[in-house]
């Protein structure tokens, strides 16, 4: 009979908060660096930035649109029909993690990929045969908790409107205005690439 690694809780852990922190810093960097831009290049037309801050606009829409395409492409199984098994629980005493069995909405599965991709306990797992025959050994959870799903569907929501809002605008002022600064411009093309991307991992057309 094999045995559990014993080795595998705190590292997971970290790496999971070492993610988190990683995208979240990533995405108020970017918000905050972008948003700055837009304000100065609506109020005062054609601002001069430095060749950092041009670099730093530049990489970090690629690195926030990269997260959210690879969220959604991880976001392709079923969240809404896995349960919870208590330990060492007889199978009456299975609760479903969700209200209902139904497979999860299209918005569902993508946003909890993205989710899980930054950090959240929210992986699509399969329960084990004696888990689903309500012997799964104590330690052993096949899914995350609901409050933990809830949290975790808010922050990449929010995580992808910052994404998505400070690209579209950034996106109209380097269409309407025939000037622009080079911070906007780059990255309004670089957030164009990387919508498309994230729609095609949406809408599952690469599959």
């Amino acid at each position: 009979m094999e045995e559990q690694p014993q080795g595998n809780l705190f590292p997971d852990l970290v790496q999971r908060v070492l993610s988190l922190t990683l995208t979240i810093v990533a995405a108020l960097l970017y918000a905050a660096i972008l948003g700055t831009a837009l304000v100065r290049t609506i109020v005062e037309g054609n601002p001069e930035f430095s060749p950092g801050a041009v670099r730093a606009a530049s990489l970090l829409s690629g690195l926030v649109g990269a997260v959210v395409t690879a969220g959604f492409a991880r976001g392709r199984g079923q969240v809404s029909a896995l349960p919870i098994i208590t330990p060492r629980a007889a199978p009456r005493h299975v609760h479903p993690a969700w209200s209902s069995l139904k497979p999860a909405s299209r918005a569902r599965a993508k946003f909890m990929g993205l989710a899980a991709l930054l950090g959240f306990p929210v992986e699509l797992l399969r329960p084990s045969p004696s888990a689903a025959s309500g012997e799964g050994e104590e330690g052993e959870p096949v899914t995350a908790a609901p409050e933990v799903m809830t949290v975790a569907a808010w922050v990449a929501l929010l995580y992808f409107v910052v994404y998505f809002l400070v690209g579209v605008v950034a996106l109209a002022l380097a269409v309407l205005r025939s000037e622009v600064p080079d911070l906007i411009l780059n990255a309004a093309w670089v957030w164009l690439g990387t919508v498309i991307s994230a729609g095609y991992s949406f809408f599952a057309l690469d599959a």
